[in-house]
């Protein structure tokens, strides 16, 4: 029993010692670290406009897809998403913060697919603005 006493004595004195070094690591880290973060103010204070009014048109093989913006303050260029069926979407980038059109030139579409035409602005740290609202495209 005495020896069970030992033991017991041992492990409370074993757990107060990890007890402080835990209070004192925490105590370390919360000094160490704080909320008080600076996000990019473009970002949080004029949020990017979220392009309107999205059409897509396909002649002869050549994609073309317009759209608005009401400002393009902040906006460094835009991402033009193609995404089929399958889900399997493909993304170009548009250098352009005036741009209003995006056009490719024998696009390789598959004949017989609906394709879902989204895009959104981006700025010069690459954060995106709001998804414009989809246009549809079927290849004949």
């Amino acid at each position: 029993m005495l020896e069970s006493t030992r033991m017991m004595a041992k492990d409370i004195g074993t757990h107060r010692h990890l007890a402080i070094w835990m209070f004192a690591l925490t105590a370390l880290t919360m000094a160490a670290c704080s909320n008080d973060t600076d996000l990019p103010a473009r970002y949080h204070e004029d949020l990017l406009a979220q392009p309107t009014d999205v059409e897509s048109t396909l002649d002869s093989g050549d994609l073309t897809v317009t759209w608005q913006m009401s400002t393009t303050t902040n906006v460094d260029g835009f991402v033009v998403s193609l995404t089929d069926t399958s889900g399997a979407e493909e993304t170009h980038f548009v250098g352009d913060a005036s741009a209003t059109v995006y056009e490719e030139a024998s696009a390789q579409l598959t004949s017989g697919t609906f394709y879902i035409i989204r895009l959104w602005a981006v700025d010069d740290i690459g954060f995106f603005g709001p998804t414009s609202t989809p246009d549809t495209l079927v290849v004949p």
